[in-house]
């Protein structure tokens, strides 16, 4: 879905309704209101929910329509947040809603976010192999498929690209030639290649980039 600013803006309102906000709210007390995940990318479905980045001092919402983070401005151009997988996720695929997108052009993606990443996916395998044969078979489809985008995610950060909304990855994956989704496949495709973070990063292709 694209659609214009003002028209996002009614539909973050309702889905901010339920939580007790409203996006004049937010607007006072957020300097940037960023749109990302499928919304922003237009491959949302009737169930996706709204992620919003705001940059200002709030506390996080989670519901089932509604994801909101909250960053605090003295650290919107820290190394720590422009080298995260959030950062350059919102710098590819964000839309802006209210601010500037000044910080957005000087993120890279960093070798600790990879290392964090990695980290994590091995964690994930060790814990699905332990408990592998005591979970049921529509269990195994669920966490299965965690994992493998799991995986995904961190091929891609390994060479620098920003992570993609979940629909994406998932399309990638059914275009393979033979796409195998099993723990020994996920195992295989993680374990044996050198997770080494990447050097020196191509900067990434952000839109509305200056010249």
């Amino acid at each position: 879905m694209r659609c214009d600013l003002r028209s996002i803006r009614g539909h973050v309102d309702l889905a901010l309704d339920p939580v007790g906000l409203t996006w004049a709210a937010l607007a006072k007390r957020a300097s940037q209101i960023i749109l990302f995940g499928s919304r922003a990318a237009g491959v949302a479905g009737h169930d996706s929910d709204w992620d919003l980045l705001l940059v200002g001092e709030g506390h996080a919402v989670r519901s089932r329509e509604l994801d909101i983070v909250w960053i605090r401005p003295a650290m919107i151009r820290s190394e720590s947040w422009l080298g995260s997988e959030l950062a350059s996720h919102v710098a590819v695929y964000g839309r802006w809603l209210l601010g500037p997108d000044d910080w957005r052009y000087e993120v890279r993606i960093s070798p600790d976010a990879v290392r964090r990443k990695r980290r994590a996916v091995e964690f994930q395998l060790k814990e699905l192999s332990r408990i592998w044969s005591s979970l049921l078979p529509g269990a195994h489809a669920r966490h299965i498929r965690r994992l493998r985008r799991e995986v995904q995610r961190l091929e891609l950060l390994r060479v620098g690209t920003a992570v993609p909304p979940t629909r994406h990855l998932d399309a990638a994956w059914t275009r393979q030639l033979s796409p195998r989704e099993d723990l020994a496949s996920l195992l295989a495709a993680v374990r044996p290649a050198p997770l080494t973070p990447f050097l020196n990063p191509s900067p990434f292709k952000t839109k509305g980039r200056p010249k």
